[in-house]
């Protein structure tokens, strides 16, 4: 069971819709399954959370094979596509993104899909 608990502080790992990565710092508000589902995905959640320096409400819709990786506090992971003194590319949807970013911290991170999210 994932127990997100209201207003604590939680950096967000993800791919965005374009298959580059991202990480934000986050209070989190509320995490719940949206009884109508999303588009044409019968199983889907509605994630709302504050964004750090922020005063409004944002969020995500988690649905398919999208998949958040959560840290608790705020962290600063390691998401840039060219790293100095690195020859490796990144091509956008890789894996390696998400991989390298997890392994620049030592931190343990909770995976959030909506496969996690139905357990």
């Amino acid at each position: 069971m994932i127990d997100l608990k209201p207003d604590n502080k939680y950096t967000i790992l993800g791919m965005s819709e374009f298959g580059f990565p991202f990480h934000i710092h986050v209070r989190h508000k509320v995490l719940k399954r949206m009884e109508n589902g999303y588009a044409q995905y019968k199983d889907a959640y509605a994630w709302a959370f504050v964004k750090k320096g922020c005063r409004r409400a944002a969020g995500f819709y988690i649905y398919g094979d999208r998949t958040f990786y959560v840290f608790e506090g705020w962290i600063d992971l390691d998401t840039h596509m060219f790293k100095k003194g690195s020859n490796e590319s990144y091509f956008s949807f890789s894996d390696k993104y998400i991989t390298d970013a997890l392994k620049s911290t030592g931190s343990k991170a909770i995976e959030i899909s909506v496969k996690t999210l139905k357990e």
